[in-house]
This record gives structure tokens, sequence and C-alpha cells, in this order.
């Protein structure tokens, strides 16, 4: 190896930061920020409901959040149902009497 061409530059042991050292080191920035602006259930929370309401910032989201966020949006449709149809039958009720 040492008669080679390539002997002088492969002799030179090099460790470099692999991809999951970074990405370690960028959740675990990412988790100290999150925690100082009110991270956990009530951070993920509001993001979600940011998402919702067009303030999402168009990142992707952790199954826990798109969990929760499915579960919001159910809750929500369930709720618009409900309403509309008390109104409807309000309505109706009134038009038959």
């Amino acid at each position: 190896m040492a008669a080679s061409a390539f002997g002088g530059k492969y002799d030179t042991m090099v460790d470099r930061e692999s991809a999951f050292e970074m990405l370690q080191a960028r959740a675990k920035g990412k988790g100290e920020a999150e925690s100082g602006a009110g991270g956990g259930l009530l951070g993920a929370l509001g993001g979600i409901l940011g998402g919702i309401f067009g303030k999402g910032d168009k990142k992707r989201m952790s199954p826990a959040e798109l969990a929760a966020r499915a579960a919001i949006q159910s809750a929500a449709r369930s709720a618009g149902t409900q309403i509309a149809r008390q109104i409807l039958r309000g309505v109706l009720g009134g038009m038959s009497k």
C-alpha cells in the first residue's frame, strides 16, 4: 500500500462527524430551545393549533404531533357537525309549526 499512489492519502485516519451525530446534536439543540419556549405537550399542542390556523412553518411533524392533530381535527369536525345539526333542527322545526 505504501508504494501505491493512494498510500499517502489513505494512511491518515480521519474521524469525521457522522450524520447520526449531527442529527443528535440538532435534536438536542432543538429540544433545549423548545423547553425554554413551553415545550412538552403544551408546546406541541400550540404548534399543531398554529399549523391549523395558518401560522405553521411547513415542517415535518412527529407521529405524536400527527396523532394529536388528527384528534383535534376530528373533535372540531364532530363539534361542527353537532352545531350544524342543532341549527338545522331549530330552523326546520320552526318552519313546520
